[in-house]
C-alpha cells in the first residue's frame, strides 16, 4: 500500500515537496520518504520506484540499497576511508603507509574503478603479468583482501576470498582443486 502526501502550502503560495508513505505488508508500520518534487506525476513515479526497489530487495532479486551504493562508489574513496580507519584504530604507521601504497598500485594497474569491478579473475590476470616476488604478490593480495574483508558488512562477500596465495617455498605445491587463478 502506498500513497502520496502533498506538501503544505506556504505563505508565498508555493507548495513544499511531496512525501510518500508505504508499507509492503499489512503487519508493518508505514514508512514515510521524501520525494523531493512538487510535481505530482514525478512524485508518484519516484514513490513507485522506491516501493518496487524495496520489493525486489526483499525478494532477493537485487542487493540492499546500502550495498548497491557502496559497490558504485569509487574504489579510491573506499581506500581513503579504510586507510583513515587503520590510522584511527592505532595501526603502525609504516604498516598503514605500505598498505596504502599497495592499494593505490592495485587501483592504478588493475581496471577497477569501483568495488563491483573487483573479481578473482581480474586480480589473478594482473598477478600473472607481474615480475614481483611471490612474497610481494601475496602482500598485494593481503592488502586488497584486508580492504574487502573490512567492507564485507557493506558489500557482501569478499570477491577475492577464493584466490590462493602464491607458494613462496621451493617445495612443490600440493593443490587438490583448481583455484580461480589457475590457467
Amino acid at each position: 500500500m502506498e500513497y502520496l502526501i502533498p506538501g503544505k502550502k506556504r505563505k508565498d503560495g508555493k507548495r513544499s515537496p511531496y512525501r510518500g508513505r508505504f508499507r509492503l505488508s499489512p503487519d508493518e508500520k508505514f514508512r514515510e520518504v521524501p520525494l523531493y518534487t512538487t510535481d505530482k506525476q514525478i512524485a508518484r513515479k519516484r514513490l513507485r520506484e522506491i516501493v518496487h526497489d524495496e520489493e525486489e530487495e526483499r525478494a532477493g532479486f537485487i542487493r540492499p540499497k546500502k550495498e548497491r551504493e557502496a559497490m558504485q562508489r569509487p574504489l579510491l574513496e573506499h581506500v581513503e576511508t579504510f586507510i583513515a580507519e587503520r590510522y584511527k584504530i592505532g595501526r603502525d604507521e609504516k604498516y598503514v603507509r605500505e598498505l596504502k601504497k599497495k592499494l593505490l598500485v592495485l587501483a592504478a594497474e588493475v581496471p577497477w574503478k569501483q568495488i563491483s569491478a573487483i573479481t578473482a579473475e581480474s586480480f589473478c590476470c594482473w598477478r600473472r603479468k607481474q615480475k614481483k616476488s611471490p612474497k610481494t604478490l601475496n602482500e598485494y593480495l593481503s592488502a586488497i583482501g584486508a580492504l574487502l574483508n573490512w567492507l564485507e558488512p557493506v558489500i557482501g562477500r569478499n570477491p577475492l576470498r577464493t584466490v590462493e596465495r602464491m607458494q613462496t617455498a621451493v617445495e612443490p605445491q600440493d593443490s587438490g582443486g583448481r583455484s580461480p587463478c589457475m590457467s
